[in-house]
C-alpha cells in the first residue's frame, strides 16, 4: 500500500520489482481515472476504505506463521480468475494472471491507444514483443469477463 500513491486523475504505482526488472531498478505506472464500473481507481479506494488497510500487501493471500502477512502469488491470482470467470458464466479455459497482461495489450491495441505508452505501462521489454499480444479479437478472454461484469451492474 505504500507504493501507492493517489493523484487527482490518476494511481501512481511504484513497481519495485517485476519479471523484466530482475535488479529491482523500480518503475512507476500511473493509472488513470476511467469513470464506469470498471475504474481501476474508484475499486482501489473502496477497497481500501472497506478492509481499512494502510500499509502491507495490497492484496495479502494469507496470514504467515510469524504473524505476518503473505502477498498474492501468480498461481493464486489464477485461481480467482477462473473461479470469477466460472461464476460469470464462461467456460473455465484461458483464464490466468497472465492473460490480464496480454489482454491490456488487446484492449490498447482495439481502443487505438498508442502501443509504445501500452508497452512501457505493461513493462515490456520490446515494441515487438507487445505487439504480438494484441490480439484484436471480441472473443478474447479479458473482454469477455469485463463485458460480463458491466452488463451484471
Amino acid at each position: 500500500i505504500e507504493d501507492l500513491t493517489f493523484q487527482d486523475n490518476c494511481i501512481e504505482v511504484l513497481i519495485r520489482r517485476s519479471k523484466t526488472d530482475q535488479t529491482s531498478q523500480g518503475r512507476t505506472i500511473a493509472i488513470p481515472i476511467i469513470g464506469g464500473v470498471a475504474c481501476p481507481f474508484t475499486a482501489l479506494r473502496v477497497w481500501l476504505s472497506s478492509n481499512q488497510k494502510a500499509s502491507g500487501y495490497l492484496f495479502s493471500a494469507y496470514r504467515t506463521a510469524a504473524g505476518g502477512n503473505a502477498h498474492l502469488s501468480v498461481r493464486q491470482v489464477s485461481r480467482i480468475m477462473a473461479t470469477r470467470a466460472k461464476q460469470c458464466g464462461l467456460a473455465n479455459d484461458g483464464y490466468s494472471s497472465h492473460g490480464l497482461r496480454a489482454g491490456f495489450i488487446t484492449s490498447a491495441h482495439d481502443l487505438g491507444l498508442d502501443l509504445i505508452w501500452a508497452t512501457k505501462q505493461s513493462g515490456h521489454r520490446s515494441l515487438r514483443t507487445a505487439q504480438r499480444y494484441a490480439r484484436p479479437d471480441p472473443t478474447d478472454v479479458t473482454c469477455r469477463i469485463v463485458q460480463r461484469l458491466a452488463r451484471d451492474q
